[in-house]
């Protein structure tokens, strides 16, 4: 298994601080829907219906919200992809060790 450069390092951590930020994003937003009770996203609903302004930002809901769940999953998936092959080198040298290679 090849370490990381250091330049590979600084990299993978800028990812999963701005992996950090987007889910901390996305928790808040998603606070906010929790927080809805049934009337009161019926009540928006209708006048929505009404206006024929149908839009997220009526619910309080960031028209970025789902950029950023995107932007999380693909970060989550590159880093996952990642520390599996780093898993796997690891085990595949474990592996000849134990095998006496």
């Amino acid at each position: 298994m090849m370490p990381l450069t250091e330049t590979q390092c600084k990299q993978a951590i800028n990812a999963m601080d701005i992996g950090d930020q987007l889910a901390e994003s996305v928790e808040k937003e998603l606070a906010l829907l929790k927080e809805l009770d049934t009337k009161t996203l019926m009540s928006k609903a209708t006048k929505m219906l009404m206006t024929g302004n149908l839009s997220v930002e009526a619910f309080g809901i960031s028209p970025q919200l789902f950029g950023h769940i995107e932007q999380l999953t693909t970060i989550n998936n590159m880093a996952r992809k990642k520390y599996r092959e780093q898993l796997a080198a690891q085990l595949q040298a474990l592996e000849g060790v134990s095998n006496g290679e």
